[in-house]
């Protein structure tokens, strides 16, 4: 079993496994990690009996099922997965609605997305970024429309924040190490800021509709 305290991201596993069995998928479903890290979603969902792989651009796993890649061009043909997942990736990407623009290509007809990612609520001011990321909640839903997904589903997740940074920081990292790419450019931390989490299932939409 995938140990929890690996899964690098607020909620840990039991987000990983409320959004995968929410979504109620066949056992022999094909699932693609969209910047895996260390590949362990990837190993829990193959426990799980699905067909999955992963791509992140700093992976040095040498197993067949896991691939070094950037997610803005990945290498797979059109319509290869009944779903992907992407956790803590999507908004500290670079390039967040080409990434989600490949996510559609590499879906099969009315797939999956399963996200769970990072938003700033607005009642506090909203940093800067220069690659145009969607920051807020709003954004999120727009750019995820704009990119061809149906929302079928949203959660804020919030509240998981703070056991997550206290308990990273007592395994010896440091804030720097936890918010990384969330920061703005200059910004020394992000109690400016108020962070949230969300957990959101989507579906691909035909080209037609």
């Amino acid at each position: 079993m995938i140990a929890e305290q690996c899964c690098l991201h607020p909620g840990g596993l039991a987000f990983t496994e409320k959004i995968v069995q929410e979504a109620e998928m066949s056992p022999a479903s094909k699932i693609l990690d969209a910047g895996c890290g260390a590949g362990n979603t990837v190993m829990w969902l193959r426990e799980q009996g699905y067909d999955a792989r992963g791509i992140d651009k700093h992976s040095t796993m040498d197993v067949p099922w896991i691939q070094q890649g950037t997610l803005q061009k990945m290498p797979y043909k059109n319509g290869s997965f009944d779903a992907v997942i992407s956790e803590c990736t999507a908004f500290i990407c670079g390039d967040t609605e080409s990434m989600l623009k490949e996510c559609y290509r590499v879906l099969c007809c009315e797939g999956l997305l399963l996200l769970a990612d990072v938003y700033f609520k607005t009642d506090k001011p909203l940093p800067q970024f220069m690659d145009n990321r969607p920051v807020t909640l709003e954004a999120w839903q727009k750019l995820l429309a704009q990119c061809g997904f149906e929302i079928i589903m949203v959660e804020d997740v919030s509240e998981a924040w703070k056991p997550f940074v206290i308990e990273q920081l007592w395994a010896g990292r440091t804030l720097e190490d936890l918010w990384g790419g969330c920061m703005a450019e200059g910004q020394a931390s992000l109690g400016q800021y108020k962070p949230g989490y969300f957990l959101l299932r989507a579906r691909k939409r035909s080209e037609q509709q």
